[in-house]
């Protein structure tokens, strides 16, 4: 999870999505666990997710799909926001709509793309991008 998600724009945003938020990282689930709760943010998820130690879930569409159906959140109704190729292409392969994130570690062209759906320039805007593609 970049450093900027703890900004409160960010917390907005999070906040707004509701209690079928889901965070799924590329770390090992314990780092996720540890960062959200650090950042003070993990009341704004149902679940952090991430591969598991002995590698299930190293894949990101099939971490993304296990969260999907864990939390019983349809496709449909659901949004990947990711700062790389990677989050883009998993959120493709589960028929979810993906922002691709420019202050993360990705490049606009690498999101671009991949096939993001759209793209947010900075964590004050998260909330205006999702409207933009709303569910």
């Amino acid at each position: 999870m970049h450093r900027a998600v703890a900004s409160g724009n960010v917390r907005l945003a999070a906040r707004d999505l509701g209690p079928e938020s889901g965070r799924a990282g590329a770390g090992a689930l314990s780092r996720g666990v540890r960062i959200v709760h650090h950042l003070g943010l993990d009341h704004y998820f149902a679940g952090v997710y991430g591969p598991e130690l002995e590698g299930r879930f190293d894949d990101k569409i099939d971490l993304l799909a296990h969260l999907l159906a864990t939390e019983g959140i349809s496709a449909e109704r659901a949004v990947m926001i990711g700062d790389r190729a990677g989050d883009i292409v998993a959120a493709r392969a589960n028929r979810v709509r993906s922002i691709g994130v420019l202050w993360g570690y990705g490049s606009e062209s690498e999101l671009a793309d991949a096939g993001a759906d759209g793209l947010c320039a900075s964590p004050s805007e998260l909330a205006s991008c999702l409207s933009r593609i709303a569910i």
